[in-house]
């Protein structure tokens, strides 16, 4: 064969491949999806379950898979619970033994005047769907909650629960999150 029908051939497989193939997103949504499809207790439920066994406010919940199972992962100042996703039974705790991350735990609980329902609540009024994960947490120095869901995050301003951004999942951050409590730096 001649070198120009080679090279059309070798590109039309490159091609073909690549529109077959999913990029790391893709499945990351595909895996929250299926996560959500599969957990009979919601994520409120599990904070609730949570915080009743540490007796405490919990700061950020995440839907994954662990060891087999699937599971809320529960995070706390001091700890993270481990809620099985399937029949809400607590699995485990595990105590938080970084000093710098209690630390900066408990520096951004107390500086969020917006409660983690509050937020989770506002974004599902913003975006549609159920939330696979929120995080209390620091964005381009701001202090915001960031609410998980399949197709996209929906960052909530920490200090007032203003909606700040939407990111479709995959998409780059085309201009910085600007909440109402800048982080200090350490």
């Amino acid at each position: 064969m001649n070198y120009i029908l080679k090279t059309g051939i070798v590109l039309s497989v490159l091609v073909a491949v690549g529109a077959c193939s999913e990029s790391p997103g893709d499945s990351d949504r595909a895996e929250d999806a299926r996560y959500q499809s599969q957990a009979e207790v919601t994520l409120e439920q599990a904070k609730q379950t949570a915080e009743a066994a540490q007796n405490g406010i919990a700061i950020g919940i995440e839907l994954d898979e662990e060891n087999g199972s699937l599971v809320y992962e529960v995070e706390f100042v001091d700890a993270d619970v481990l809620v099985d996703a399937v029949n809400g039974e607590v699995l485990s705790t595990e105590p938080e033994n970084d000093a710098s991350d209690r630390e900066q735990d408990t520096q951004y609980q107390s500086l969020a005047t917006v409660t983690l329902e509050q937020a989770m609540q506002t974004a599902e009024d913003a975006h549609s769907g159920t939330p696979v994960a929120i995080n209390l947490d620091e964005e381009d120095g701001s202090l915001v909650y960031e609410v998980e869901f399949p197709d996209a995050d929906v960052f909530v301003d920490a200090g007032n629960g203003e909606v700040l951004q939407v990111e479709p999942e995959n998409s780059a951050r085309e201009t910085p999150i600007q909440g109402s409590i800048q982080v200090p730096s350490n």
